[in-house]
């Protein structure tokens, strides 16, 4: 079997000009991904910040740009868990009390989610059935063994209001509203890969 078969590749950006800057902004963006692993890891040696499911969708989305959204693994993977990037940021406009946690939380989490809703909107994006619910499986792994639902409470400053069991569920639902969002508007646009 053929790769091109498994991950065809569907050209999206026409324009050179655009179509570079893309993919200067998917470099830049790893090339920060990578500057913040080696940072974290052999310099403050603090873990905790490489297990961010907000750093593996920066390295999802930077891997999107330089590939030109012509990947439907890839584009399925960044778009589909635009509604707990677009909950986050909301939270975070009453929690930011200096101009770092506003851009940390507000500006950086809302830009995620612009991203991500410019690949579900975007007529010419394509993604993939199988490669959404991989995505799913992905982030709801990730998230219960590698990030915390406690951390996730904690930044959004909710340790009052919620338990973990009710963020799991809460984190849970939107994630699966999020994907059949996406599932249902790129079919409706007749761009969705089986």
């Amino acid at each position: 079997m053929d790769y091109k078969e498994l991950e065809p590749e569907i050209k999206v950006l026409e324009k050179k000009g655009f179509l570079i800057l893309i993919q200067l902004i998917g470099w830049a963006l790893f090339g920060f991904c990578v500057y913040r692993w080696i940072t974290y890891f052999f310099i403050y040696e603090y873990y905790r910040s490489l297990t961010h499911t907000t750093y593996l969708t920066l390295i999802i989305i930077s891997l999107t740009c330089i590939n030109k959204f012509e990947s439907p693994l890839l584009n399925s993977a960044a778009s589909m868990s635009f509604l707990l990037f677009i909950i986050v940021s909301v939270i975070f406009v009453s929690l930011a009390t200096d101009i770092f946690t506003f851009i940390d939380g507000v500006v950086l989490h809302g830009a995620i989610a612009a991203f991500q809703m410019y690949i579900l909107l975007n007529k010419k994006i394509v993604v993939s059935k199988k490669y959404l619910l991989w995505s799913f499986l992905l982030y709801l792994i990730f998230i219960s063994s590698y990030d915390s639902f406690a951390r996730i409470i904690a930044a959004i400053d909710m340790n009052e209001e919620t338990s973990s069991i009710k963020m799991t569920v809460q984190i849970f639902y939107a994630l699966c509203i999020s994907t059949m969002l996406v599932y249902v508007i790129k079919k409706k646009c007749g761009i969705l890969f089986p």
